[in-house]
């Protein structure tokens, strides 16, 4: 394909990506988004278990305390019932 006397190659995307991957930066880029992600699952298991732990932190707090915060036996009860995901 040419335009004003230059000529262009039309390269099929599939192609370019094969190109690509063979790039040290590809590699590299795909390492860093593996790790991130990796990093991402982690915290989010970490706040799960976190959850968890003040949630059975809670259970054992005593009926004034509670009142301190705003929360009945019952509430804190329930809350403490809660698996650790949700």
């Amino acid at each position: 394909m040419s335009c004003a006397g230059e000529t262009f190659t039309l390269v099929h995307p599939q192609n370019s990506l094969e190109a690509a991957k063979r790039r040290p930066w590809y590699r590299a880029a795909l390492a860093a988004l593996g790790a991130l992600l990796e990093r991402e699952r982690r915290r989010q298991l970490w706040f799960e278990l976190e959850k968890a732990r003040q949630r059975g932190l809670l259970k054992e707090l005593d009926d004034r305390l509670l009142a301190d915060i705003g929360v009945t036996r019952d509430e804190a009860e329930h809350e403490a019932r809660k698996r650790f995901w949700k």
